[in-house]
């Protein structure tokens, strides 16, 4: 199958509109901290002006696109807000010193440094970005892309997250069987496996509180940082942040009834589903940089050949894959099961053109499909059948992206045709089923 035959990324994004997942959208709203309850409670000194700084953002937002020419007026108002988003910062950090929390109080105070020094010079100072603690709440202010293909001229955003332990130890009992998820991308490597960068972090906490760029279209449940904020850094190393509440309400509102339109599904807590996917979503983090240590990187050319795109589409099937085969093993089966089906029918109810992953999903269903895995299943019954092919699924990928092998080119390409098969009976059904969040505060 030729490349002219793939997938092709939609161009025309309209900037001045919020991205959503599909051309006709559908969601859920998802009521964030009823009251400012839990706002209130991590913040009893500032959680007022936190809220005006999200208002301000959310302003700031609205008239942020690269199609507004400055000439509008728009550039004017888009630095007053944010020095009134500065004014407003100094105030909430002076409020947290006097409580006697200084290090969060430098925190807020950095940002709002950054603000002003924006507001007076209309460029922004490069910062960097510290993870968060268990002990305090994480406030993130700044620029904060959220989908790449909404053209934002500036994306700026809000996040204050309170930190869930019981969630994190999901993610630390995972680390620490770190050298059994080795000896598993090692199985489906077929050689020792190494990890080609340093390990991220993951950090799982409620979102309480959230304004700018991410009051627009769809929500993300997770972080990359600094990969999303440019311009930035972290200190110490990479991290990702994952709101374990919008996750779990997503499943609850979204992925589920999703799924309950393509086969019945019996009731499951969307709590624990939740607790099995953070394993297999810790599986795909880490996925992205296992490599054979027997192998260079001979795939330059072929990555090239694909574009950008596409070759993230066979990334991110590559890191999905890595997750199901570390789930299936850590996770619990049944629940991982479902919960996989679940977020994976979602993904399918998206458009392809503006999505890699739902390229990996319909490539992985495809895939699965020809080697007489059906999906979606109602049980966990299906990960023992789908081993073998998941891990022929990762020497593929990694043969084609890594090794330069374009004889993979071609069952991958021929397998995103068997998922749009597979997926077109059910495809009707999805489009009235809500396939993301909206937030509504207070």
């Amino acid at each position: 199958m030729s490349l002219e035959l793939s997938i092709t990324p939609r161009l025309d994004v309209d900037s001045t509109s919020p991205f959503w997942h599909r051309d006709q959208p559908t969601t859920s709203a998802f009521r964030v901290d009823p009251g400012y309850a839990a706002l209130r409670a991590a913040f009893p000194v500032s959680w007022s002006g936190l809220v005006e700084v999200k208002s301000l953002l959310d302003c700031y937002a609205m008239v942020d696109s690269r199609a507004t020419p400055s000439r509008d007026g728009r550039d004017g108002l888009r630095l007053e807000l944010a020095r009134r988003v500065a004014g407003t910062l100094w105030s909430v950090a002076e409020a947290e010193r006097a409580s006697g929390r200084a290090a969060l109080a430098e925190t807020i105070s950095t940002s709002a440094e950054l603000f002003a020094l924006y507001s007076a010079t209309g460029e922004w100072k490069p910062s960097i970005v510290e993870p968060p603690t268990a002990d305090e709440p994480w406030f993130y202010c700044g620029r904060l892309g959220t989908w790449s293909p909404r053209t934002a001229r500036d994306p700026l955003s809000l996040l204050v997250v309170v930190p869930d332990p019981a969630r994190q130890r999901v993610i630390t009992d995972f680390d620490a069987r770190f050298g059994a998820v080795t000896d598993i991308a090692g199985r489906a490597l077929g050689a020792e496996a190494r990890l080609c960068d340093e390990k991220p972090d993951m950090h799982l906490g409620e979102l309480v509180l959230a304004g700018g760029e991410s009051a627009f279209g769809h929500k993300n449940f997770a972080h990359f940082f600094p990969l999303e904020t440019p311009g930035n850094s972290v200190l110490g190393r990479e991290f990702t942040v994952v709101f374990g509440n919008v996750f779990q309400e997503r499943v609850r509102r979204c992925s589920l009834p999703l799924l309950g339109t393509a086969t019945p599904v019996a009731n499951h807590s969307p709590a624990q589903l939740v607790d099995s996917l953070l394993v297999w979503f810790r599986g795909h983090d880490l996925g992205h940089f296992w490599r054979r240590a027997d192998r260079q990187d001979t795939g330059a050319a072929v990555r090239e050949e694909l574009g950008p795109f596409l070759a993230m589409a066979l990334e991110e099937t590559y890191a999905d894959s890595h997750g199901i085969l570390v789930a299936a093993e850590l996770a619990d089966r049944d629940e991982f099961g479902v919960g996989f089906c679940a977020e994976h029918i979602r993904y399918l109810s998206r458009r392809t053109s503006d999505f890699a992953d739902s390229v990996a999903a319909t490539l992985e269903l495809g895939w699965l499909t020809d080697r007489g895995i059906t999906l979606p299943a109602n049980s966990g019954a299906w990960l023992d059948r789908a081993r073998p092919a998941v891990e022929e699924l990762v020497r593929t990928v990694h043969a084609v992206l890594w090794e330069g092998d374009r004889d993979g080119l071609d069952p991958l390409f021929d397998a995103i045709a068997a998922g749009r098969r597979a997926a077109a009976p059910f495809e009707d059904a999805l489009a009235g089923r809500p396939t993301d969040l909206s937030y509504v505060f207070a």
